[in-house]
């Protein structure tokens, strides 16, 4: 490939920022001119550009980028680009960390200290920022996903099916404390990247008038977090009730239920500590 001349450098240099900066400012700014006005703008350049690419001189390439909230950003870059320099222009663009990025082409992760060229990258081509995903499961174990902001929550569960055999029928996801449904997807919760989902499960409280409650625990509650909704429900402070599950009282507060084997749908009988210290059932 012969070597560019310091005018054609300066010339190329000057159109990739000026392009660029047309796309940030159509994506960002209104405008006094058409999109026609714009697209013979960016036709104009690549006209140019092409004259020296089809020397052998460069080669500029169109890239896209789908983000987390599935808006799409145009990005204008060469094939020995490495994967760091787009995260750098995405940062410039929509100020997303270069470290808080994950970026997929085709299905592979790309790695910040490679080239386009070492990922076989074409132009027109579409990347996707990834982000990780906690999930806490009910045995309180944490796993790690990689979704996308477009991904559906019935997805994740599949996700989930596929790593730790639970089915997706038998999955209940809370983020922030809102059920998800699974139909929607990450993008409609304003979902972030590296947040922390939780597999939450059924249980069955029956209190001293015989009437079962139902709440809505994850693996990583306490006991004092099931007393505390126990008291929000039904009024009884927390410091005199006792909860027994199979046989077993659930004595420390400070203990998550699966410390205590508790499983989906399971029941729980509550009895009530009487002034004095004695026990009531």
């Amino acid at each position: 490939m012969a070597a560019l001349g310091s005018r054609d450098r300066e010339f190329v240099k000057g159109q990739v920022i000026a392009t660029n900066f047309a796309f940030f400012c159509h994506d960002h700014i209104r405008t006094k001119c058409s999109i026609k006005e714009f697209l013979c703008f960016v036709v104009g350049v690549y006209e140019k550009l092409a004259k020296l690419q089809g020397k052998g001189l460069i080669n500029i390439m169109i890239l896209f980028v789908v983000l987390n909230s599935g808006k799409t950003i145009t990005l204008i870059v060469t094939r020995d680009y490495t994967v760091k320099n787009v995260k750098q222009k995405i940062e410039e663009l929509e100020g997303i960390p270069v470290n808080k990025q994950r970026l997929v082409y085709i299905t592979e992760e790309v790695h910040n200290d490679k080239k386009l060229e070492d990922y076989d990258f074409q132009s027109e081509g579409v990347m996707f920022l990834c982000m990780t995903l906690f999930v806490i499961l009910l045995s309180g174990k944490k796993i790690t996903l990689r979704v996308f902001g477009n991904d559906t929550v019935e997805s994740v569960k599949e996700k989930i099916q596929e790593l730790e055999g639970i089915q997706v029928s038998k999955q209940r996801l809370v983020y922030k404390t809102k059920e998800l449904l699974k139909e929607k997807k990450l993008e409609d919760y304003d979902f972030q990247n590296e947040g922390t989902m939780y597999l939450c499960m059924t249980l069955f409280v029956v209190v001293l008038s015989g009437k079962t409650i139902t709440l809505r625990v994850s693996g990583d509650d306490t006991v004092k977090n099931v007393k505390q909704q126990i008291q929000e429900r039904e009024g009884l402070p927390v410091d005199e009730q006792r909860l027994f599950y199979t046989t077993y009282e659930l004595r420390e507060n400070h203990k998550k239920l699966p410390e205590y084997n508790v499983q989906n749908d399971g029941t729980m009988y509550l009895t009530m500590r009487l002034p004095g210290g004695k026990d009531g059932c």
